[in-house]
């Protein structure tokens, strides 16, 4: 069989897979990179594999909205008034990227994750009320893709906000990641994810972080 067919038969093979780079979308590069909202506490209300969020999350009932054993694997980013105060606020893109998936996921909500090519990594921003970009669509440093929103399973209006330093598999749950467990899953957490507010620290070292448009109401 001729080399062409061959190497025609393995662009077919790869393309419905999504692994093939070749219709991967071109991105810009601004090289300047922002936190996801503004204004907001200057701490996260959770952070990065935080211990306390280990234990589980009870609402202001005293169900759980999120059970014991779970790790935080980014970081809840809140408007500075706290509560629902933040409902409805724009959602910003980290830096230049393009979507690759944006939808709803069980208790996760409205979730929108990004493909950041020069900086290597991806975004996820989770709990969204509102999604204003759609899969493959290219985004501008800063660019609104959303707006905050809650968890489906109750509790105040956040945004939980990821970085990844490797796309989890889908036998992890892909987008929806969320690993459940004692240090075996703490493990998993650091395999493809890193800490967002290490990640922006080092952005604002180099001169490249920014604040987005501050919303008003």
């Amino acid at each position: 069989m001729p080399f062409w067919i061959y190497a025609l038969l393995g662009v077919l093979i790869l393309l419905p897979l999504g692994v093939s780079r070749m219709g991967e979308p071109t991105v810009p590069r601004s090289g300047r990179y922002y936190w996801p909202i503004n204004p907001r506490k200057p701490r996260p209300d959770v952070r990065f594999l935080d211990p306390d969020y280990h234990k589980g999350v009870r609402g202001a009932d005293g169900r759980w909205l999120v059970p014991p054993g779970y790790w935080h694997t980014g970081v809840d980013l809140n408007g500075p008034m706290g509560g629902d105060s933040d409902c409805g606020q724009p959602v910003h893109a980290m830096t230049d990227g393009h979507v690759v998936f944006a939808g709803r996921l069980p208790v996760w909500g409205g979730v929108v994750v990004l493909r950041h090519p020069h900086a290597g990594v991806w975004t996820r921003y989770g709990h969204l009320r509102d999604i204003l970009v759609g899969r493959g669509e290219v985004v501008p440093a800063g660019a609104q893709i959303g707006t905050v929103g809650k968890m489906t399973t109750g509790g105040y209006c956040h945004l939980h906000f990821d970085v990844f330093i490797r796309q989890p598999p889908a036998s992890e749950g892909l987008w929806g990641f969320f690993p459940r467990g004692e240090e075996e899953a703490r493990q998993k957490v650091l395999a493809y994810c890193t800490d967002p507010e290490a990640f922006l620290h080092k952005q604002a070292q180099a001169g490249r972080l920014y604040e987005p448009p501050r919303w008003g109401v």
